[in-house]
């Protein structure tokens, strides 16, 4: 059992980060006011969870910034900047924003903002819109929801987009492809809907796009989006479950097999499978010593993979969006001992990380930008239990 911090004190300190990195100009949070100073779509929308667990009412602020630059079509960028908005247009050809998107965590935002008594109603039809883009314009083959850039997972550097490149990993190798794959996109209006170079169905990105999309389906009482979700959802178990590795495998758009490394996004279908019995043994991978579960988080490439590198970007680290999630989803399924696991997890390697970016989930130590709005996740799951929420 992971040393408990005192939730008191986490609060205290994620108070003070949250203010840090406030932008009153431009009603919004920077991740980090020196590494990442604008707007990025899932941080904003974890942010607003922040904002939410500290009884502030500028959750509500932040989540209006998520949709401020949503298109007509419903695309929503996943980085906007405010300003000099000329920043970004050499490299996405529309100024102020990108041409790709992030996962949809805004679903789930509204619908925990709403379930805590916030006025989030002018955010249905945005959220709804948002949502349904994805479904009718990402839509591959074989049913699931592709994605066009690595960026666009959250997952950046995560080994299971090598795709055939050799080792050995560098950051700034990796970034030279990053820019590469964005000169492959097809860019029509100011949003990818294609790539000549990246078209993949990743497991973690469409169980985040099933998850919200349930969410705010729910929240909302739209009947359609939660048939489109429970149908992403079967098609995910039936398309990328693997019985043999215990975790989902991403996919071409014709459902073929792309890649199986052991990363722990991998396991966030646990969120939305209608298979309890998968759902758990994912959830036990995440917390279990001899898998993920290393002491300060899960680690986010398996320990056993030959690609583990424990202190590189999106090789191994233990992070707080994913240590999050993963608590959400053992607490909804009602698996009190997972979600403990993973709520001290978090609560550990904020501490013991100077709330960083992202930490070595074997000793602790921080890494990449310190401090990170989204460590202050640390805190949600105890406000949570506190404001009265409850499993499924």
């Amino acid at each position: 059992m992971v040393e408990r911090h005192d939730p008191a004190a986490l609060r205290r300190i994620a108070a003070g980060v949250m203010e840090l990195h406030w932008r009153p100009d431009h009603g919004y949070t920077v991740p980090n006011s020196q590494t990442y100073p604008w707007l990025w779509l899932w941080d904003s929308c974890f942010h607003a969870l922040i904002w939410d667990a500290l009884d502030d009412e500028r959750a509500v602020t932040e989540l209006a910034a998520v949709f401020r630059r949503q298109s007509g079509s419903g695309f929503i960028p996943h980085m906007a900047n405010f300003p000099p908005e000329s920043a970004t247009a050499e490299m996405w050809g529309a100024a102020g924003c990108s041409a790709i998107t992030q996962p949809p965590m805004y679903g789930h935002a509204l619908a925990v903002l709403a379930a805590h008594g916030r006025d989030v109603e002018r955010f249905a039809e945005p959220a709804l819109l948002g949502l349904r883009h994805l479904f009718d314009r990402r839509r591959a083959p074989c049913g699931l929801i592709r994605s066009y850039h690595p960026w666009e997972t959250g997952a950046d550097d995560s080994p299971r987009f090598d795709l055939g490149r050799r080792p050995p990993y560098s950051r700034p190798r990796w970034d030279s492809f990053h820019y590469k794959l964005v000169g492959a996109l097809d860019v029509r209006d100011g949003e990818a809907i294609g790539s000549s170079a990246f078209d993949l169905c990743p497991a973690g990105f469409n169980a985040l796009v099933a998850w919200n999309a349930r969410e705010a389906a729910a929240a909302l009482g739209d009947r359609d989006l939660l048939d489109d979700a429970t149908a992403l959802a079967e098609t995910i178990d039936a398309v990328l479950w693997s019985e043999e590795e215990a975790t989902w495998c991403d996919a071409w758009p014709d459902g073929t097999a792309a890649s199986s490394v052991r990363v722990v996004d991998a396991l966030l279908p646990a969120l939305v499978t209608p298979e309890r019995d998968r759902a758990g043994r994912a959830l036990g991978l995440a917390t279990d010593p001899a898998a993920f579960g290393l002491p300060f988080g899960p680690a986010q490439v398996h320990p056993a993979e030959e690609t583990y590198e424990a202190e590189q970007y999106w090789r191994g680290p233990a992070w707080p969006s994913l240590t999050y999630l993963l608590w959400r989803a053992a607490h909804q399924r009602g698996l009190g001992i997972e979600a403990e696991r993973l709520e001290l997890m978090l609560r550990r390697g904020a501490a013991a990380s100077g709330f960083a970016e992202y930490w070595n989930a074997a000793s602790g130590v921080g890494l990449g930008a310190i401090p990170q709005s989204w460590a202050c996740l640390a805190i949600v799951p105890d406000a949570d239990r506190t404001a009265g929420a409850s499993g499924e």
